[in-house]
């Protein structure tokens, strides 16, 4: 398959997308218990016209180097123009708040080129901390 013509750069700047492939959508909760599995998808569009192959990846940034991918499958489909590829990816949530980054990849004769990012926050909740708690009982009559 020949590489698919990239849509031009000042298009893309105004769309932020990338040249073949735009990420339309990163579903995920606003906060996640420390250690929990956080499930999340991530869409991405074929912005070409004809069909090619789509991959989605990620990584979280709470701090950490080298920053910790996100389980995603390891697969990949070809995708019609103007049709959209969802995968559902995991991760555990670490003891901060993260920022998801996730990637589209299309398909070219060199393999698989990294074509667009986005970005999703999801905060760390926590169990609120008693202390100094007086509990008081009365009889009743």
């Amino acid at each position: 398959m020949a590489d698919p013509m990239p849509i031009p750069e000042e298009e893309r700047i105004l769309t932020g997308a990338g040249a073949y492939t735009e990420i339309t959508n990163i579903s995920a909760p606003s906060g996640a218990a420390p250690g929990s599995t956080v499930t999340i998808s991530i869409t991405v569009k074929n912005l070409y016209s004809s069909t090619i192959g789509i991959m989605a990846r990620g990584a979280l940034d709470y701090g950490v180097t080298p920053w910790p991918t996100i389980n995603c499958p390891d697969n990949s489909d070809n995708i019609p123009g103007g049709g959209s590829l969802t995968v559902q990816c995991s991760f555990t949530m670490p003891e901060d708040d993260v920022v998801i980054h996730a990637y589209s990849y299309y398909y070219s004769l060199q393999g698989y080129v990294f074509d667009d990012e986005k970005t999703k926050k999801v905060n760390v909740e926590t169990k609120p901390v008693f202390s100094n708690l007086k509990v008081t009982f009365r009889s009743v009559s």
